[in-house]
């Protein structure tokens, strides 16, 4: 059958039409494959923090209500009192419910009714960071939560990220987060000939700091912010997959993150419809999904803002939201465009 130009090129043109439909299909499969891991591993996750079980050694006694007043020991520093600040709002406000309010000058000890962190900054330049217990237990305890000032280093960029990733892991002591090496699976620390570091106790040999929590269900994190053997001191202050988990967990999903600014519920779920099919009508568990893994995966839940895109758009920010580290990149993105880059004029999403 010979075709006349015409219908010739109409037929190529639904040929065309065809083909592409058949690509996007294949794409669209393949999407979904790479997200069906992501929730697969989820829901495995999940099946644990049902039955309470959370992949972070916690004393689920010693939880706060999610709204914990901090208290200043000291006057001044307002520098450091900042970079303290910072620590906490990009890890444990970013994820979690958590939400450390007030920071003002802690009341004379022994005022009654106070109900909160009593939190200063050791100067001393021989200090370190501790705390003096684990969860509430540190309520108006004097001097519970202390940061050290970092004085080795040298530069406000050293200092910064020194004293943010040590308020990341002491405020998640006060969260109620023990040391993952304390688990009775980690192997990270073994004892040397009996012995350990000062502070620290050889305990079936391994090295153990501070108190235990009392749920221990789950798989030692490495990478934990509250683990001593993380790749960096204090996994740099940014949280692990697991210790999102957890601290959703105990306090709630409702992190900075979720704000309307930059998450809707509704768009993430349409446009990833695998995971609309997981989820269907439960916004809570989206949510979730959001804070665990969407946003480290530079997935967008907001028609105005795509923290990939971002990025890719202004790649002068980088080094600086990422602390010269690029820390949790997607997240810190999030975030400045809620603080600086609506206000600036910055296009957050095509």
């Amino acid at each position: 059958m010979k075709l006349s130009g015409r219908s010739f090129h109409l037929c190529l043109m639904y040929v065309g039409l065809f083909a592409a439909l058949i690509v996007s299909a294949i794409l669209l499969a393949a999407c979904d494959d790479a997200m069906d891991e992501s929730y697969e591993k989820e829901m495995a996750l999940d099946a644990d923090l049902d039955d309470s079980k959370v992949d972070l050694y916690v004393n689920k006694n010693k939880i706060w209500p999610s709204t914990i007043k901090v208290c200043w020991e000291q006057d001044g520093l307002e520098k450091e009192k900042g970079w303290i600040k910072a620590g906490l709002m990009y890890s444990w406000e970013a994820y979690s419910s958590v939400r450390f309010v007030d920071f003002k000058k802690c009341p004379f000890m022994g005022s009654p009714g106070y109900y909160g962190l009593r939190v200063g900054i050791d100067t001393s330049g021989a200090g370190q960071s501790y705390t003096l217990g684990l969860g509430n237990d540190l309520n108006n305890k004097s001097w519970g939560v202390v940061i050290n000032s970092c004085p080795e280093y040298t530069t406000d960029t050293g200092r910064r990220l020194c004293m943010a990733s040590a308020a990341a892991h002491e405020f998640g002591h006060a969260l109620g987060f023990a040391h993952e090496q304390n688990r009775p699976e980690s192997t990270c620390r073994p004892c040397i000939a009996g012995k350990c570091m000062p502070g620290e106790t050889c305990r079936n040999g391994q090295c153990i700091q501070g108190p235990d929590g009392n749920v221990t269900i789950g798989t030692f994190d490495k990478e934990s912010v509250m683990s001593y053997c993380a790749s960096a001191h204090n996994a740099n202050g940014v949280l692990s997959q697991t210790d999102i988990l957890g601290a959703t967990h105990y306090y709630g999903s409702a992190g900075r993150l979720t704000d309307s600014e930059v998450f809707n519920v509704d768009y993430y779920l349409n446009l990833y419809p695998s995971l609309k099919a997981t989820f269907g009508s439960d916004k809570n568990r989206a949510r979730r999904h959001w804070v665990v893994n969407g946003i480290r995966e530079g997935k967008r839940a907001h028609p105005k803002i795509h923290s990939t895109y971002y990025l890719n758009r202004y790649p002068e920010l980088a080094p600086n939201i990422g602390w010269g580290k690029n820390l949790d990149l997607n997240a810190r993105a999030l975030f400045h465009w809620m603080t600086y880059g609506r206000d600036e004029g910055r296009i957050g999403a095509p």
